[in-house]
Formats: C-alpha cells, structure tokens, sequence
C-alpha cells in the first residue's frame, strides 16, 4: 500500500502542477458538486509524451495540438501499446472537468497519510491555498489497484466525495471526525484518439 500512498503524492505534486499549467482551481468554497459539468473537446497534433500513472491501465499523455496548446490528459482505454503513441501525429476526443483531490487528512493533528501527507510534504505546514472541510469521515472499501470512495459529511452540512487510495488502517477512521485538506484542479481525460 506504500507504493500507492507515494503514487498519491505524485498525484497531488502533479495536481499542483497541472493547475499551474492552466488548470483552474476552486479554493473557495464547498460544494456538494465536486465533479462539476464537463467540456468536449477535439484536436489535431503530436502526443510528445507518455507515461505509466502506476494504476492499472492508466497513463497519462503529454499532447501537443496544432493550436500551440500543450494538454496534460489521462487515457485508460487504448487497446494496442500506449507507447507506439509517442510522436505520432493523432486527432484526440477528449473532455475536461473540475474534480478535487485530497492532500491530507488529520485527526486530532494525526495525519492518516502521515509521510506522503501534504502537510508533510509541505514542511510541516498547511498551505493557505488548500480548502479543508471538517467532518466525519467514511471509506466504504480497502482500495485494490484503483482508488476507493473516501466521502466527508461535512459539520457545515457540506459533503464531499473523493476517489482516493484507502488502506486498511484508514477503514478504523470510519465515523470519526477529521479535517481534510483539498485542492481543486482541471482534469482531462480521452475518450479516443485517432491515427492521422
């Protein structure tokens, strides 16, 4: 479960980065929507890069469209080799939505990812930019190769839901009140991509 936990930070280190790289953020407030409307979109041009994400079958695409835009997107339904993709001129269907990742969660100060936490990661302290919900905390299930449900109810009557990886430790967190610290971000993900 380790090995899924140091995914989880890369994940996060790649959120913040895809933000950066004109991701939008919402850091605002808390919505019971946290996988807001979703835009479709299609363009012709190079997929410059391509790289095991470590979840089954995920792997995540550097794109370089015609236009000048440079997309980073998720793909988990090409059939052949992801990799014979590299280089190769290609029109990709996709669709971009907002969704939210959870940096850490704490209780009672306890970190339930302890080192791969943000707030580890982060020195030891919480970044102003993260928004937090406080609220009782429910896993329904151990994670396998792909992330589970985490969903907060929230005090303020706000709830969250969160795909994330759960091991077995967090399964006795169940009920207990915490403080979750998230970041929102743009996600974009392939419907399909065609050879040109």
């Amino acid at each position: 479960m380790k090995s899924k936990f140091f995914f989880l930070s890369l994940l996060f280190s790649a959120a913040i980065i895809f933000s950066a790289c004109g991701g939008s953020s919402d850091n605002t407030d808390n919505d019971n929507d946290n996988s807001n409307s979703s835009t479709n979109s299609a363009n012709e041009g190079v997929i410059t890069n391509v790289e095991d994400t470590g979840i089954a079958n995920v792997y995540a695409l550097t794109f370089e469209a015609d236009n000048g835009d440079v997309i980073y997107m998720n793909y988990e339904t090409y059939d052949g080799d992801p990799y014979e993709l590299m280089n190769q001129r290609v029109e990709v269907n996709y669709y971009t939505y907002d969704t939210q990742q959870i940096v850490d969660i704490l209780y009672q100060d306890y970190s339930l990812y302890g080192e791969y936490g943000g707030i580890y990661l982060n020195g030891g302290n919480i970044d102003p930019g993260w928004s937090s919900i406080d609220g009782t905390f429910n896993a329904y299930d151990v994670s396998g190769d792909t992330p589970s449900i985490i969903e907060i109810y929230g005090l303020d009557g706000t709830d969250l839901a969160f795909e994330e990886f759960v091991d077995e430790t967090m399964m006795d967190y169940n009920g207990l009140l915490v403080t979750v610290y998230y970041v929102g971000y743009e996600m974009t993900e392939v419907e399909t991509i065609n050879m040109l």
